[in-house]
Protein backbone atom coordinates (compact mmCIF):
# COMPACT_ATOMS: atom_id res chain seq x y z
CA UNK A 1 0.00 0.00 0.00
CA UNK A 2 1.57 3.58 -1.08
CA UNK A 3 1.71 6.03 1.71
CA UNK A 4 -1.20 7.87 -0.02
CA UNK A 5 -3.30 5.10 0.12
CA UNK A 6 -2.58 4.69 3.84
CA UNK A 7 -3.79 8.10 4.39
CA UNK A 8 -6.99 7.54 2.37
CA UNK A 9 -8.24 4.28 3.74
CA UNK A 10 -7.67 5.46 7.40
CA UNK A 11 -5.59 2.43 7.78
CA UNK A 12 -3.77 2.89 11.89
CA UNK A 13 -0.04 4.51 11.42
CA UNK A 14 3.05 2.79 12.87
CA UNK A 15 5.82 5.57 14.03
CA UNK A 16 7.56 5.18 11.17
CA UNK A 17 4.59 6.60 8.94
CA UNK A 18 2.88 8.34 11.20
CA UNK A 19 1.32 12.05 10.19
CA UNK A 20 1.94 14.43 12.54
CA UNK A 21 -0.20 17.80 12.04
CA UNK A 22 0.85 21.12 13.04
CA UNK A 23 -2.61 21.42 14.84
CA UNK A 24 -0.96 19.03 17.59
CA UNK A 25 1.68 21.81 18.84
CA UNK A 26 -0.96 23.48 20.84
CA UNK A 27 -1.45 20.54 23.28
CA UNK A 28 1.41 18.68 22.49
CA UNK A 29 1.77 16.56 25.86
CA UNK A 30 -1.65 15.69 25.49
CA UNK A 31 -1.74 14.12 21.87
CA UNK A 32 0.55 11.00 23.17
CA UNK A 33 2.70 11.49 20.41
CA UNK A 34 5.19 13.51 22.32
CA UNK A 35 7.98 11.56 20.55
CA UNK A 36 7.01 11.72 16.74
CA UNK A 37 5.94 16.07 17.74
CA UNK A 38 9.80 16.35 18.25
CA UNK A 39 10.55 14.29 14.90
CA UNK A 40 8.41 16.88 13.51
CA UNK A 41 9.79 19.77 15.01
CA UNK A 42 13.37 18.28 14.28
CA UNK A 43 12.68 18.16 10.37
CA UNK A 44 11.01 21.14 10.00
CA UNK A 45 14.02 23.26 11.43
CA UNK A 46 16.83 21.84 10.02
CA UNK A 47 14.99 22.25 6.12
CA UNK A 48 17.03 25.60 4.58
CA UNK A 49 14.23 27.20 4.77
CA UNK A 50 13.64 27.50 8.21
CA UNK A 51 17.07 27.78 8.52
CA UNK A 52 16.73 30.87 6.70
CA UNK A 53 13.78 32.35 8.57
CA UNK A 54 15.09 31.78 11.79
CA UNK A 55 18.57 33.60 11.32
CA UNK A 56 16.12 36.46 9.45
CA UNK A 57 14.34 36.30 13.10
CA UNK A 58 17.75 37.15 15.05
CA UNK A 59 18.87 39.98 12.57
CA UNK A 60 15.53 41.53 13.26
CA UNK A 61 15.80 41.28 16.57
CA UNK A 62 18.78 43.53 16.62
CA UNK A 63 21.32 43.73 18.50
CA UNK A 64 19.74 44.15 21.85
CA UNK A 65 21.00 44.03 25.74
CA UNK A 66 19.96 42.33 28.60
CA UNK A 67 17.28 39.49 29.46
CA UNK A 68 14.96 37.78 26.90
CA UNK A 69 13.06 34.81 26.51
CA UNK A 70 12.29 32.59 23.33
CA UNK A 71 8.37 31.66 24.08
CA UNK A 72 7.68 28.41 22.54
CA UNK A 73 11.68 27.53 22.42
CA UNK A 74 10.51 23.62 21.70
CA UNK A 75 13.74 21.46 22.01
CA UNK A 76 15.90 24.86 22.02
CA UNK A 77 17.53 25.09 18.63
CA UNK A 78 16.46 28.78 18.24
CA UNK A 79 17.93 29.08 22.11
CA UNK A 80 21.29 27.83 21.29
CA UNK A 81 21.70 30.56 18.41
CA UNK A 82 20.66 33.48 20.24
CA UNK A 83 23.21 32.53 23.23
CA UNK A 84 26.00 31.31 20.89
CA UNK A 85 25.29 35.63 19.60
CA UNK A 86 26.00 36.20 22.96
CA UNK A 87 22.76 36.82 24.22
CA UNK A 88 21.15 36.53 27.74
CA UNK A 89 17.91 33.81 27.22
CA UNK A 90 15.99 31.66 28.18
CA UNK A 91 13.96 29.26 26.87
CA UNK A 92 9.84 28.61 27.41
CA UNK A 93 8.00 26.34 26.84
CA UNK A 94 4.46 24.59 27.67
CA UNK A 95 5.38 21.38 26.82
CA UNK A 96 7.49 19.80 29.87
CA UNK A 97 8.47 16.91 27.16
CA UNK A 98 9.94 18.99 24.82
CA UNK A 99 12.46 21.25 27.87
CA UNK A 100 13.65 18.18 29.53
CA UNK A 101 14.65 17.06 25.57
CA UNK A 102 16.05 20.70 25.39
CA UNK A 103 18.06 20.43 28.89
CA UNK A 104 19.20 17.04 27.76
CA UNK A 105 20.10 18.25 24.37
CA UNK A 106 21.80 21.60 26.08
CA UNK A 107 22.60 20.70 29.03
CA UNK A 108 24.57 24.66 29.26
CA UNK A 109 21.24 26.51 28.52
CA UNK A 110 18.34 28.09 30.52
CA UNK A 111 14.80 26.51 30.11
CA UNK A 112 11.70 26.59 32.04
CA UNK A 113 8.05 25.17 31.55
CA UNK A 114 5.48 27.84 30.82
CA UNK A 115 2.29 28.85 29.06
CA UNK A 116 2.95 32.33 26.65
CA UNK A 117 -0.53 33.50 28.94
CA UNK A 118 1.32 33.28 31.55
CA UNK A 119 5.10 32.91 31.44
CA UNK A 120 5.07 33.11 35.60
CA UNK A 121 7.85 36.44 35.34
CA UNK A 122 7.69 39.55 37.35
CA UNK A 123 6.21 42.53 35.55
CA UNK A 124 8.67 44.82 33.64
CA UNK A 125 11.76 41.81 34.00
CA UNK A 126 12.55 41.12 30.10
CA UNK A 127 14.34 43.22 27.88
CA UNK A 128 13.29 41.29 24.70
CA UNK A 129 11.01 39.01 23.88
CA UNK A 130 10.70 36.21 20.84
CA UNK A 131 7.96 33.71 19.56
CA UNK A 132 8.39 32.13 16.37
CA UNK A 133 5.75 29.56 15.11
CA UNK A 134 3.81 30.43 18.42
CA UNK A 135 0.75 32.51 18.21
CA UNK A 136 -0.77 29.93 15.06
CA UNK A 137 -1.98 28.22 18.19
CA UNK A 138 -3.19 30.57 20.23
CA UNK A 139 -6.46 30.97 19.27
CA UNK A 140 -6.47 33.81 22.36
CA UNK A 141 -3.70 35.51 20.98
CA UNK A 142 -4.63 38.92 22.85
CA UNK A 143 -4.14 36.82 26.20
CA UNK A 144 -0.58 36.50 25.22
CA UNK A 145 0.51 39.79 23.75
CA UNK A 146 -0.54 41.21 26.79
CA UNK A 147 1.46 39.19 28.64
CA UNK A 148 4.84 39.82 26.64
CA UNK A 149 3.53 43.33 27.42
CA UNK A 150 3.72 42.86 31.23
CA UNK A 151 6.75 41.69 30.99
CA UNK A 152 8.44 43.57 28.94
CA UNK A 153 10.41 46.87 30.39
CA UNK A 154 9.18 50.29 28.89
CA UNK A 155 11.59 50.33 25.47
CA UNK A 156 11.10 46.64 25.38
CA UNK A 157 11.27 45.11 22.18
CA UNK A 158 9.52 42.20 20.56
CA UNK A 159 9.61 40.16 17.85
CA UNK A 160 7.02 37.41 16.24
CA UNK A 161 7.18 35.02 13.38
CA UNK A 162 3.86 33.10 12.21
CA UNK A 163 2.65 32.45 8.91
CA UNK A 164 -0.57 33.75 7.54
CA UNK A 165 -1.62 29.58 6.11
CA UNK A 166 -3.81 31.05 3.62
CA UNK A 167 -0.76 31.57 1.89
CA UNK A 168 -0.30 28.27 1.48
CA UNK A 169 0.16 27.44 -2.31
CA UNK A 170 0.69 24.68 -3.89
CA UNK A 171 0.84 23.90 -7.59
CA UNK A 172 -1.56 21.06 -8.62
CA UNK A 173 -3.99 20.97 -12.06
CA UNK A 174 -7.23 20.73 -10.00
CA UNK A 175 -7.09 24.08 -8.29
CA UNK A 176 -10.88 24.15 -6.57
CA UNK A 177 -10.11 21.13 -4.65
CA UNK A 178 -6.55 22.39 -3.95
CA UNK A 179 -7.82 25.65 -2.08
CA UNK A 180 -10.36 23.24 -0.40
CA UNK A 181 -7.38 21.26 0.88
CA UNK A 182 -5.14 24.53 1.81
CA UNK A 183 -8.03 25.93 3.48
CA UNK A 184 -9.08 23.21 5.57
CA UNK A 185 -5.30 23.35 7.00
CA UNK A 186 -5.35 26.89 8.00
CA UNK A 187 -8.63 26.39 9.53
CA UNK A 188 -7.69 23.58 11.78
CA UNK A 189 -5.05 25.89 13.73
CA UNK A 190 -6.45 27.96 16.78
CA UNK A 191 -4.81 30.72 14.80
CA UNK A 192 -4.11 30.20 11.49
CA UNK A 193 -3.87 33.66 9.90
CA UNK A 194 -1.50 34.73 12.83
CA UNK A 195 1.07 36.10 10.78
CA UNK A 196 -1.23 38.81 8.99
CA UNK A 197 -3.02 39.53 12.19
CA UNK A 198 -0.33 40.34 14.28
CA UNK A 199 0.01 44.37 13.78
CA UNK A 200 -3.23 44.96 14.07
CA UNK A 201 -3.15 42.99 17.51
CA UNK A 202 0.05 44.72 18.63
CA UNK A 203 -1.08 48.13 18.20
CA UNK A 204 -4.34 47.46 19.65
CA UNK A 205 -2.63 46.52 22.98
CA UNK A 206 -0.25 49.85 22.62
CA UNK A 207 2.85 48.50 21.43
CA UNK A 208 4.78 51.00 18.82
CA UNK A 209 7.12 51.13 15.87
CA UNK A 210 5.94 47.80 14.27
CA UNK A 211 7.68 46.96 11.90
CA UNK A 212 7.02 43.62 9.46
CA UNK A 213 8.71 41.62 6.91
CA UNK A 214 8.00 38.72 4.80
CA UNK A 215 10.01 35.46 4.01
CA UNK A 216 8.54 33.18 1.80
CA UNK A 217 9.56 29.31 2.29
CA UNK A 218 9.72 27.86 -0.95
CA UNK A 219 9.60 24.44 -1.25
CA UNK A 220 10.64 22.27 -4.91
CA UNK A 221 11.12 18.92 -3.11
CA UNK A 222 7.75 16.62 -2.36
CA UNK A 223 9.85 13.89 -0.25
CA UNK A 224 11.39 17.22 1.94
CA UNK A 225 8.00 18.04 3.13
CA UNK A 226 5.23 15.48 2.42
CA UNK A 227 5.04 14.59 5.59
CA UNK A 228 5.64 18.12 7.41
CA UNK A 229 3.49 20.04 4.97
CA UNK A 230 1.83 18.51 2.16
CA UNK A 231 -0.16 14.94 4.12
CA UNK A 232 -1.09 16.90 7.09
CA UNK A 233 -3.32 19.40 4.63
CA UNK A 234 -4.76 16.66 3.40
CA UNK A 235 -5.30 15.02 6.90
CA UNK A 236 -6.91 18.40 7.47
CA UNK A 237 -9.36 18.33 4.51
CA UNK A 238 -10.63 14.37 5.35
CA UNK A 239 -11.50 15.36 9.19
CA UNK A 240 -13.26 18.58 7.82
CA UNK A 241 -14.86 16.71 5.50
CA UNK A 242 -14.73 18.53 2.39
CA UNK A 243 -12.58 15.89 0.72
CA UNK A 244 -13.24 11.57 0.36
CA UNK A 245 -10.68 9.37 0.59
CA UNK A 246 -10.76 8.78 -3.21
CA UNK A 247 -10.03 12.38 -3.86
CA UNK A 248 -7.33 12.11 -1.13
CA UNK A 249 -5.41 9.04 -3.10
CA UNK A 250 -5.89 11.24 -6.93
CA UNK A 251 -4.51 14.58 -5.59
CA UNK A 252 -1.75 12.87 -3.60
CA UNK A 253 -0.81 10.69 -6.77
CA UNK A 254 -0.46 13.89 -8.94
CA UNK A 255 1.75 15.21 -6.70
CA UNK A 256 3.87 12.47 -6.46
CA UNK A 257 3.79 12.43 -10.68
CA UNK A 258 4.47 16.60 -10.88
CA UNK A 259 7.47 15.44 -8.23
CA UNK A 260 8.39 12.80 -10.86
CA UNK A 261 8.43 15.48 -13.96
CA UNK A 262 10.23 18.27 -11.34
CA UNK A 263 7.41 20.16 -11.26
CA UNK A 264 6.19 20.18 -7.58
CA UNK A 265 6.27 23.66 -6.04
CA UNK A 266 4.72 24.62 -2.47
CA UNK A 267 5.25 28.06 -1.13
CA UNK A 268 4.22 29.77 2.58
CA UNK A 269 4.83 32.83 3.44
CA UNK A 270 6.27 33.68 7.06
CA UNK A 271 5.68 36.98 8.42
CA UNK A 272 8.02 38.75 10.99
CA UNK A 273 6.84 41.48 12.97
CA UNK A 274 8.93 43.12 15.68
CA UNK A 275 7.58 46.17 17.99
CA UNK A 276 8.45 47.72 21.19
CA UNK A 277 6.61 48.88 24.25
CA UNK A 278 7.21 52.59 24.40
CA UNK A 279 9.03 54.25 27.21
Amino acid sequence: MTRSNRLASGNPRTSENRIVTISQFTDPDDSRQVEALIEFLDQFDQLPQAQQVRHHTHERLGPVQGRGVDVGCGCGRAVAELSARGLDVTGIDLSPHMIETARRRLPDERFTVADARKLGLPDASLDWYRAERVYQHLADADSGLREAWRTLVPGGRILLADPDWDTYLINAPESALTRRILRSFTDSLPNGRAGTRTTDQLTTIGFVDVTVSVMPMVFTSLPAVQRLLVEPAVEAAQIAGVITPEQSREWLDEQHRLEEKGQFNATVTMFVTTARRPT
